[in-house]
């Protein structure tokens, strides 16, 4: 899943997708921190921003688009509030935030 940081309730998406599946989830997110690196790569493939909330790192687009970032500590209090776990991530290209995310407890599947 790469549009976490678009969805209303990261919560409830996540509880969701846990249903129809017995193993990880694998989430790519903008990585906390990366503000520019994204300015830049917005305005190199062509969306248009109407708007940046420079302090929680969202950026609206003329289209509709909201594309939030996170942090590792972020991901980890809306997995364990959706009863999973982080259970490994990576920093890929310093802007991406990649996340394997498990089930809590193995007797809940």
């Amino acid at each position: 899943m790469d549009t976490l940081g678009n969805v209303e309730n990261e919560v409830k998406i996540l509880k969701e997708i846990s249903k129809v599946t017995s193993k990880s989830i694998f989430i790519t997110v903008y990585h906390k921190g990366t503000l520019e690196d994204r300015k830049n790569w917005y305005k190199t493939v062509g969306v248009k921003i109407s708007k940046i909330d420079e302090k929680d790192e969202i950026f609206y687009s003329e289209s509709g688009l909201k594309s939030k970032s996170y942090s590792l500590e972020d991901i980890k209090e809306i997995a364990k509030a959706s009863n999973l776990q982080v259970k490994a991530s990576r920093i890929l290209s310093g802007v991406i935030l990649w996340v394997e995310l498990a089930s809590q407890s193995p007797n809940n599947r």
